[in-house]
């Protein structure tokens, strides 16, 4: 899985996760996540580890539709 050409920052608050990482285009994110959504995440997907990489990998495959797909799936 190709995730991103940098390591993934967080930073905890107590109501989320905020995300700083650079996608394989060289985009730079800053993805915010509530912690609630989070922690289910990775007890989904089994730790904090693989939930970042999770997002990561989400944000990477939607980057690369096209923006007419990305409006429609917004709607």
């Amino acid at each position: 899985m190709n995730t991103s050409s940098n390591t993934v920052g967080t930073r905890h608050s107590h109501r989320a996760i905020t995300m700083d990482f650079t996608t394989t285009s060289g985009k730079h994110l800053l993805v915010r996540v509530p912690l609630t959504l989070f922690d289910d995440l990775s007890l989904k997907i089994g730790n904090s580890y693989k939930a970042n990489y999770w997002i990561v990998a989400r944000c990477n495959e939607v980057e690369r539709l096209s923006h007419e797909t990305i409006e429609h799936m917004s709607i």
